[in-house]
C-alpha cells in the first residue's frame, strides 16, 4: 500500500508520522492528508471500514491498519517458533511440499 502512496506522491503524511512539517502550507498539507487518507479508503475492504472510519488523518487511519494487520507480538513469535519446530520432513514426501509448508510458516 505504501508503495501505491509513493507514486501518487501521497506519502508524506505517513512519512512525517501526521505531523506538518514547517515548511509546507496548512492549506496544502490539510489537502495532502485528505488525499492520502481518500486513497487509503479505496483500498480498504468493506468489512474493515468500520475500524478506521473514526480516523479524520491519513496516519490515524495508517496507525489502525497497522494494528489490526501487523503480527509482531511476543504471542505470535512463540507459536511461529512453535510451528517450525513441529515441522519435520517425511520420507518420500515431496521436497517442494515440504518448502511449501515452511514458507507457509513465515508468510
Amino acid at each position: 500500500m505504501l508503495d501505491h502512496l509513493y507514486l501518487k506522491r501521497l506519502s508524506r503524511p505517513i512519512e512525517e508520522l501526521g505531523v506538518r512539517p514547517p515548511s509546507v502550507d496548512i492549506r496544502e498539507w490539510s489537502e495532502l492528508d485528505k488525499g492520502c487518507l481518500s486513497y487509503i479508503h479505496d483500498y480498504i475492504d468493506v468489512g474493515v471500514i468500520h475500524h478506521v472510519e473514526s480516523s479524520t488523518t491519513a496516519y490515524g487511519c495508517w496507525t489502525k491498519l497497522q494494528g489490526l494487520y501487523e503480527r509482531n507480538t511476543a504471542g505470535h513469535k512463540v507459536g511461529l517458533v512453535r510451528q517450525l519446530g513441529k515441522l519435520r520432513y517425511v520420507n518420500g514426501e515431496f521436497l517442494k511440499e515440504h518448502i511449501n509448508q515452511i514458507e507457509h510458516i513465515f508468510y
